[in-house]
């Protein structure tokens, strides 16, 4: 018996060393993990120079990781065993409570003056807001709280929240606004105001949900009102919201691939449709703002809105007595955009990180729109980056 076992043992560890390997190779090669929400490695490239430097060998090492054969079944295994098993409060960078999934944040929460950066901020999207009124356009910038920073209360009180951080950095941010004389929206005012943040944002995902678009939505419509921009405003009497019988599994809860904490998304359905024809970069595709499951399927993303970042969305109305939008911003902009055409002739939506043709300043100066809408999370005000470059 004992020297069965020992052959057994000998024969797992040559199957681990050889076969597994050999396995991974035969895999046919994935560029995403949808469940990590993130790009995997790529097969490395030989150069003298990282040859010498070992970075080749980290890379390989980095890359067999990444891709090893049913990766996704050892990872699963592995999360399930920490979250119902180990009753970890942390597992894959996510903090897991009671009733939300947190985003963790290394401790020793870094409060800086962020003063200058605002100020820098501020002035560029004053600059952008001459752009658009030399063409007929009002800017509104519309500052959301991501998820984990709304539910920032929700943290055990031993482990970093950021909320000092984030608090600060919107404090600089919309004062310097204020400074500077752009129109804008705090949805963490208008969220808060409510006294059921959780009404409007999700338990498993970095997005506010359907109902949170809406209010949003609202919102940016009021502004845009008393600044003197009269779209057709969807209200509450003329839709009802419907939850799909899909799990929806968020941004969080892939990262713990899917083992706990699943959830619902709405859809809504109009008590009168509006007629409508899509632009996707060019292409006309389905008249659609739902990427709507199969029935056969078990679960759904949060590409639903949308079909998720797209560089450049046309939606046309047909409808010339009413104004035109446009909406950039990262993907918090995607729920809300089923709400915004709507309410105009043309609604168009760009996401910088993805569209390259023109600046947004470029772009506004050419379709001359009535209003425009930039969107951002509070993790990003002050981020340089991506749908901050305007010019």
């Amino acid at each position: 018996m004992k020297k069965f076992c020992k052959i057994a043992l000998v024969a797992c560890f040559l199957a681990d060393i050889f076969i597994v390997p050999v396995l991974t190779k035969l895999e046919p090669p994935k560029t995403v993990s949808t469940f990590e929400n993130r790009t995997l490695a790529e097969v490395p490239v030989f150069t003298a120079e990282t040859f010498w430097s070992g970075e080749y060998f980290a890379d390989w090492s980095n890359y067999l990781s990444d891709h090893l054969f049913l990766r996704n079944g050892w990872l699963w295994a592995y999360t399930f065993y920490k979250v119902n098993v180990a009753d970890k409060l942390v597992v894959n960078n996510v903090v897991l409570s009671d009733d939300v999934l947190l985003q963790y944040n290394a401790p020793g929460e870094v409060v800086e003056d962020y003063n200058e950066r605002a100020e820098n901020m501020a002035a560029s999207l004053e600059q952008l807001k001459n752009d658009a009124a030399s063409v007929g356009a009002t800017l509104i910038v519309t500052g959301i709280p991501e998820q984990y920073s709304i539910f920032a209360d929700r943290y055990p009180s031993f482990m970093e929240s950021n909320a000092k951080k984030l608090s600060a950095v919107s404090t600089a941010y919309f004062g310097a606004l204020d400074e500077h004389g752009v129109d804008y929206i705090n949805m963490r005012e208008v969220f808060e105001a409510t006294g059921n943040v959780d009404a409007y944002y999700s338990k498993a995902d970095h997005h506010y949900n359907l109902k949170g678009a809406y209010l949003t939505y609202r919102t940016v419509m009021d502004k845009a009102a008393s600044l003197g921009v009269q779209g057709d405003v969807l209200t509450e009497d003329e839709f009802a919201f419907r939850e799909l019988p899909q799990m929806f599994f968020g941004s969080r809860n892939r990262q713990l691939y899917n083992t706990t904490f699943p959830e619902k998304l709405f859809v809504y359905d109009l008590n009168e449709p509006v007629e409508f024809e899509r632009i996707e970069s060019g292409v006309q595709t389905a008249s659609t703002v739902f990427k709507m499951p199969e029935e056969s399927d078990f679960s759904v993303a949060y590409d639903l809105y949308m079909g998720g970042d797209n560089p450049e969305t046309v939606i046309k109305t047909n409808r010339p007595e009413l104004p035109k939008i446009l909406v950039f911003g990262d993907s918090f902009t995607n729920a809300a955009e089923t709400f915004f055409y709507l309410s105009f002739d043309e609604m168009r939506s760009v996401d910088l990180r993805h569209y390259t043709e023109k600046t947004i300043t470029e772009y506004i100066l050419d379709y001359q729109p009535d209003l425009v809408v930039y969107m951002r999370d509070d993790t990003c005000y002050l981020a340089e980056v991506g749908n901050a470059v305007f010019r």
